[in-house]
Parts: C-alpha cells; structure tokens; sequence
C-alpha cells in the first residue's frame, strides 16, 4: 500500500476517497462556465484556506476551497512517483464534492452618481459598438452588478462606468455633455456603429435629464 500519509481519507458511499483542496478564486456567471482563476491545490485544508484569503480578487470574485478525492485503490495501484497535490490531481479521475470554505464577494464600490454607458458589439466582437443606454448609477448599486461576459457576445449589453461621480459632480449640464462627448468619442477611440444607434447629444441630454436644449438643424 502506497504512504498515504500526506492525504486525509474520507469514506463516501463506501469508497475511500484521498482528498485534495483546490483554492481559487471563483465567479459565477450566467453560463455553463463560471470564472475559474488563480486555482492552486492542497494537501492541508488550512493551508488552501490560507491561500485562498491572500488571493487579490477582481471584481465579482470570491475565494472558494473545493473538496476533491481520488479514491484511494487507484493511488495504491499507481506505480509513479507523484509528489504534489496538483500532481495527483492530474494524474487520477478525481470526484469533486462540496465547497469546504467560502469568503465574501468583492463587490468592488459604490458607483451611485457614477455616468454609466451601456453598449452591445454590432456584427462580431472588437467591431463597431451599439449605443444603447447613458444613466447614472442608482442608489445601493455596486460595481459588481456591472459585471458580465457580454464584451465576449455580439448584440449583448455590457455596462460599464463612463465617468465617475468625483470627475462630474462640480460640472455644469453643458460640461457634462462635453465631458461624456469625449470619453465617448476622443478619449477611448471607439468605434461606434454610425448607420444606427450611435450616441447623439440628444440621446445624452435625455439619458442624463440634462437641462440643455439644443437649437433645430436646418435640413
């Protein structure tokens, strides 16, 4: 029988299993793959937790520790040499059980305030952008709700802050309007879809409820 030593042994269903702690940093999105990232495994269940907590979090993550086995006979089968939990993991057919530890969310900042644009690519990804929506962040909304994979679709709305409260909130209706022209035109070198649902002055004023009327084009 193999040094099984470095391993806790649990029994479920009536199979030994030899566990191993995968930590990461995890973040469920609305599809069949949620974010994996920064995954790293364990032997020792504090040593996984440990890590976990010292992972640097993007938006929308939070550090998880996932309960894995491998059952036992097929190690004790195994003439290799295998040394670190990773090693095991990708060596034997592994059964993933229940998460053992779970941290909190980062949320990331309130954007209440915050110029938020919402957006979709037209006819495939990196090409021309859509204008859908401009508003300001509502009451109790955080970054973490702007979160999506969207920016990977075509025809799916991504938002995203525009401009932050502190750079907007000394500006008159008039410089706003510039302000949001240029981040939306000069500052990011966007390419909008100009055969329709471009960003307009009107559709910003209407966005925002700028008090600006503009004077009528003459056709």
């Amino acid at each position: 029988m193999k040094n099984l030593e470095q391993f806790t042994i649990e029994t479920h269903h009536d199979t030994e299993y030899a566990l191993v702690f995968e930590a990461l940093a995890y973040r469920w999105e609305d599809t069949a793959d949620p974010e994996r990232e920064d995954s790293k495994f364990f032997f020792e269940l504090d040593k996984a937790i440990e890590y976990a907590k010292s992972i640097e979090l993007e938006i929308g993550f939070h550090p998880v520790v996932e309960k894995k086995g491998i059952e036992v006979s097929d190690i004790n089968e195994c003439e290799d040499e295998l040394d670190t939990a990773e090693e095991y993991i990708n060596y034997f057919d592994v059964e993933t059980f229940d998460d053992v530890w779970r941290g909190c969310v980062n949320n990331g900042r309130s954007i209440e305030g915050d110029i938020v644009l919402v957006w979709s690519y037209e006819k495939h990804v990196g090409y021309a952008r859509n204008f859908l929506e401009i508003r300001y962040g509502g009451h109790n909304e955080l970054e973490s709700d702007l979160v999506t994979t969207n920016h990977e679709r075509v025809w799916s709305p991504v938002a995203q802050v525009l401009l932050e409260k502190t750079k907007v909130k000394t500006l008159s209706d008039e410089e706003i309007l510039e302000a949001v022209n240029c981040e939306l035109y000069e500052a990011r070198e966007w390419k909008w879809n100009h055969f329709k649902n471009q960003p307009t002055d009107q559709k910003i004023i209407d966005g925002l409820g700028l008090s600006i009327e503009l004077e009528e084009t003459k056709d």
